[in-house]
C-alpha cells in the first residue's frame, strides 16, 4: 500500500500522525487522571512515555507507534533512495546509504522502545530508555547529514531543493542542537526538570523536519515508481 502513496504525502503523514498521535493520548491520560493537566512542552507535568503508560490511552499510543514507526522507516528509505538517485558519484552514494542506515536505525530503535512499555511497574525502563536514546541521536544525526547534502544538491542543481526546504531544515537542525546543549549543560548542573520540556519541544522538531522533504518530494513520481526506476542503496 505505501508504494501508492506519493513520496510528499509520505512525509506529511511521517509529520503528522505521531504528532497528532501524541495529543490524542496525553488528552485521554489527562482525562482518566493518569497524567496532570497542562502544556506539555511549556510544564513539567508528564512526559510523551507517559501519556501511552495507561489504559485505555495505552492501547491507542502502541497501535498508533507502530504504524509511526513504518512511516518513519518508509520515509528513511525513500530519504536515501532520493539522495542516491542525485548522487554524481560513489562518495554521494555512499552519504545517501549513511543517512538512510541512520534514519532506519532509528525507526527500528524508537519501534524496540516502545515495545518496552507495559504500565508502570512491568515496563523494562532500562530497556525503553536505550532504545528511546538511540532514536534520537541517530535521527538528529540523519536529520544533519540529510541537511548537509540537501544544502549540496542545492549548490550543484540550482532548484531542485527549495529554498524554504533548506531554511526549514536548518533552523529545524539548529533548534535540535539547541535543545541537546541546554540539556546536556542542565544535566551537569544537577537541573533534572529541563528534560520533559525538551523531549516535547525536541520529538516536535523531528516531526517538523519530515515536511521538509514534503517540499522537496512534492510533484515527485510515486515512491514505487523511484524504486523500479533506481536500486535504492543498501543499509551499512
Amino acid at each position: 500500500m505505501m508504494t501508492s502513496v506519493s513520496p510528499a504525502r509520505m512525509a506529511v503523514l511521517a509529520a503528522l500522525i505521531p504528532a497528532t498521535l501524541f495529543v490524542v493520548t496525553y488528552l485521554s491520560a489527562a482525562i482518566n487522571g493518569h497524567v496532570a493537566w497542562c502544556l506539555p512542552p511549556a510544564g513539567t507535568c508528564t512526559d510523551i512515555t507517559h501519556t501511552g503508560l495507561q489504559p485505555p490511552e495505552s492501547f491507542v499510543f502502541r497501535v498508533g507507534m507502530v504504524l509511526v514507526c513504518g512511516i518513519l522507516l518508509w520515509v528513511w528509505r525513500l530519504a536515501g533512495v532520493w539522495f542516491s538517485i542525485h548522487a554524481v558519484h560513489d562518495k554521494g552514494r555512499h552519504r545517501a546509504r549513511r543517512i538512510m542506515g541512520l534514519g532506519m536505525t532509528a525507526s527500528v530503535a524508537l519501534l524496540f522502545s516502545e515495545l518496552m512499555l507495559q504500565g508502570s511497574e512491568e515496563t523494562a525502563w532500562i530497556l525503553h530508555s536505550l532504545g528511546a536514546s538511540v532514536y534520537f541521536l541517530c535521527a538528529y544525526a540523519a536529520q544533519m547529514l540529510a541537511t548537509l547534502e540537501s544544502g549540496r544538491l542545492a549548490r550543484r542543481e540550482p532548484g531542485l531543493v527549495p529554498a524554504r526546504s533548506l531554511r526549514w531544515k536548518r533552523w529545524i537542525v539548529g533548534g535540535q542542537t539547541l535543545i541537546l546543549l541546554i540539556v546536556i549543560a542542565a544535566r551537569l548542573l544537577g537541573i533534572r526538570e529541563i528534560g520533559r520540556p525538551a523531549q516535547w519541544i525536541g520529538s516536535y522538531l523531528m516531526l517538523a523536519y519530515y515536511l521538509s522533504f514534503a517540499l522537496d518530494w512534492r510533484g515527485r513520481f510515486a515512491a514505487g515508481t523511484w524504486f523500479r526506476a533506481s536500486k535504492p542503496p543498501e543499509p551499512d
